[in-house]
């Protein structure tokens, strides 16, 4: 009965880390009539759906290869496998948002491609997606699921006020979208670097 309740436990907080997510997504879609047409909307699910395929394949399987690594080496001896892992996710990160910016680059000389202006957020956009990804496993892995809870809702709450000021400002609707989240993301990233007291020299045996 204790090993259930404390597994519940675990679940509502990872519940409760979803939930903000998915009202930030409802707020967006909620203002997008009056900023998007038709073509716009089109558009933005097609660049969504690119930015999710493009993220996954190049996280590489690092991911579970981190957890892997912990499982065999411990929790005190995952700092090399961590900075490894955080190092090839922001460069792969960032080739997959240089590759999408040239890919529908291409496609707008061609006139396939309207919306130009949120290319430019994409290779932040995917960075910190891979970072987040990476340093929220961290968090699983050593049982934070409370403290995650609360950077979710941080992060959403730092989201939605850059996209809205952003758009107050004038800034192009999917620009704010996804710069928003990329500038979410980073903070929250480079708050949990700091939180985790790295020390220089790894313990690799």
């Amino acid at each position: 009965m204790t090993e259930r309740k404390a597994f519940l436990d675990t679940w509502k907080f990872f519940a409760i880390a979803a939930l903000p997510g998915f009202l930030s997504n409802f707020w967006v879609i909620l203002r997008s009539p009056s900023f998007l047409n038709t073509e716009d909307f089109i558009e933005w699910a097609v660049l969504t759906s690119s930015v999710v395929l493009l993220c996954c394949l190049s996280q590489l399987g690092i991911k579970p290869g981190y957890m892997q690594e912990v499982t065999d080496k411990g929790v005190n001896n995952r700092y090399s496998a961590l900075t490894s892992s955080v190092c090839v996710l922001s460069v792969t990160g960032l080739l997959a948002g240089i590759s999408l910016v040239c890919l529908f680059k291409s496609l707008n000389y061609f006139q396939l491609w309207t919306n130009t202006s949120v290319l430019f957020s994409l290779p932040i956009f995917c960075l910190t997606t891979n970072l987040y990804v990476i340093f929220q496993t961290d968090m699983r892995i050593r049982q934070k699921a409370q403290e995650l809870a609360k950077l979710s809702i941080i992060q959403t709450m730092v989201s939605l006020i850059i996209f809205e000021a952003m758009l107050a400002t004038g800034f192009d609707f999917l620009l704010s979208v996804f710069l928003s989240s990329g500038i979410s993301n980073g903070i929250i990233c480079i708050l949990l670097s700091f939180s985790l007291r790295m020390p220089i020299k790894w313990n690799t045996t």
